[in-house]
């Protein structure tokens, strides 16, 4: 039987981003179901870049073609109420990454 190892983790974190093991399971699907998100707003986003102040014309289009590059992505990922910038399943018996938050909002 496989078992699954959940991890959530912090971009801003001082280990580089690596964060504490969430939980297990033998279900990837129950682990999987456990995560909860939103999708990343990207029109609300823009709108605030082009209503900013006292920033370049050209400042404001390098934000806008990354804010539109997330469009549709997945967004504050939550498990069990606490928000991760990323979270991710590890199959125990090979050791790679079966499932990685950033890949909900990819076509």
């Amino acid at each position: 039987m496989k078992r699954y190892h959940m991890f959530g983790g912090d971009n801003y974190e001082s280990n580089g981003g690596w964060n504490e093991h969430l939980r297990s399971s033998d279900s990837l699907q129950e682990l999987t179901d456990s995560v909860k998100y939103d999708i990343y707003d990207a029109d609300a986003e823009i709108a605030k870049i082009k209503n900013t102040k006292g920033v370049s014309e050209k400042d404001k289009e390098k934000w806008i073609t990354d804010r539109e590059r997330m469009r549709g992505m997945a967004t504050n990922f939550s498990v069990g109420g606490t928000i991760y910038d990323w979270i991710e399943i590890i199959d125990l018996e090979t050791e790679e990454p079966v499932w990685q938050s950033w890949r909900l909002g990819e076509g």
